[in-house]
Order: C-alpha cells, then structure tokens, then sequence
C-alpha cells in the first residue's frame, strides 16, 4: 500500500469530522470566534503575530471561552508565511493562519493588514477589529455586532 493513501485516508477522516462539528454548531447557530492574543487575557495587535487565539462559541446574546489555540504562523519564535506572495492577488492554498482557523467564523485582533484579510475572506473567515483590551470584552462587543468587519483585502 503507497504511503500517501493512508496519510490521504486520515486527512480525509479529519475533514468530516471538523465538517461534521462544525455543520452542528451552525445547526444550533452557534459560531466559533478566534480572538489573537499572546497571554489569553488581552487582544493582540495582529493575528500572524501573535502568540495564539482564544477560542469563544457564539449563539445570539452569548459568548463562552471554549480553549486556546496555538498560532499556526508562528513556528520556534518565527513568523511563517500565510499564504499570498507580496503585491500577488492569487493566494496559494491552505496558508497555515486560514488552516489553523478552518473551523472558526471569524477572527478579532487590533489590526490586520490587507493581505491578511484576503487570506481569511478567501478561507470564508470574516475579520473584525477591537482596540487594545480583553478577549472577553472583545467577545461581548463581537455578540452585540460592535466590532468593525474588514472588507476584502486586496495585496
């Protein structure tokens, strides 16, 4: 049997079961949120930069902290690429920040630079921007929709 078909056949497994996890949350209408932070107590100023995300689920009038993810960008204290070659329109595929993510809605951080919010927008991840402060207050302004949503960035 070739090495590849059963790495292809995990993978694959993998997939349907975020799939599966995530089609439920939506039946339920609930959303995962990715708040950057590098402490897990404060917003962070860029998502590629920053230590890791706190992970909230969001249903109509509520926000509850579910876990912490490592930065996918991020690897040994160096930045990674995310995925679009500079001054490029054409994003490569699966950039580690929009892979890490793949099961979260949105992601919040300070700021975010055009090619970043073309990376998620692609990845059908919206990018909301919250000044300096708490992933929790960062996550009550999310549910009562005043944050600002970024449009598509373009490189």
């Amino acid at each position: 049997m070739p090495i590849g078909s059963r790495h292809d056949r995990l993978q694959r497994r993998a997939w349907s079961q975020l799939s599966r996890a995530v089609r439920a949350l939506r039946e339920r209408n609930i959303m995962i949120i990715a708040i950057a932070s590098d402490d897990g107590t404060n917003v962070a100023e860029h998502p590629v930069r920053c230590g890791g995300f706190v992970l909230f689920e969001v249903g109509e009038s509520t926000a509850v902290r579910v876990g912490y993810r490592s930065n996918a960008c991020i690897r040994n204290g160096e930045e990674k690429s995310i995925g679009v070659q500079p001054h490029s329109s054409e994003p490569r595929a699966f950039p580690p920040l929009v892979l890490g993510l793949s099961d979260c809605g949105a992601v919040v951080s300070q700021r975010m630079d055009d090619c970043v919010i073309r990376e998620l927008y692609v990845g059908g991840i919206d990018g909301y921007v919250c000044p300096a402060g708490s992933v929790d207050e960062a996550a009550r302004l999310f549910v009562q929709s005043r944050l600002g949503k970024l449009k598509e960035g373009v490189c």
